[in-house]
């Protein structure tokens, strides 16, 4: 018997888009973790630059952004400090790669901030 995981290739697309948010949080400090199971993933933001503080002010600053650009995300965890990606099992590669470019512009623009 398949698993639904299996039939939409759901391993293969979390490794990819894991991996992507992985070079991210390489770029930026405010990333302190990236977690999750399958497509839905949490980004834990914090203030950066040696401090591992939760950032709310930060992750805001993430979620107006993807608004600005006619998307939505959502906020969560103890401090609202987590981004939440809960992509659907129909996401294709090069939507999936707008996410990470979307997501990586407005990282950039909440550590500058």
């Amino acid at each position: 018997m398949i698993s639904i995981i299996e039939l939409f290739g759901v391993d293969a697309y979390e490794r990819w888009v894991r991996q992507g948010f992985r070079q991210i949080q390489q770029a930026y400090s405010i990333i302190r973790d990236v977690r999750g199971h399958g497509l839905i993933l949490g980004v834990d933001i914090v203030e950066g630059n040696g401090y591992q503080t939760p950032s709310k002010t930060k992750s805001k600053r993430i979620q107006q952004e993807w608004l600005r650009r006619g998307l939505i995300i959502e906020t969560g965890g103890r401090f609202d400090c987590v981004i939440r990606f809960l992509s659907p099992l129909v996401l294709t590669r090069s939507q999936a790669q707008r996410v990470l470019d979307i997501f990586s512009e407005a990282v950039r623009i909440a550590a500058a901030a």
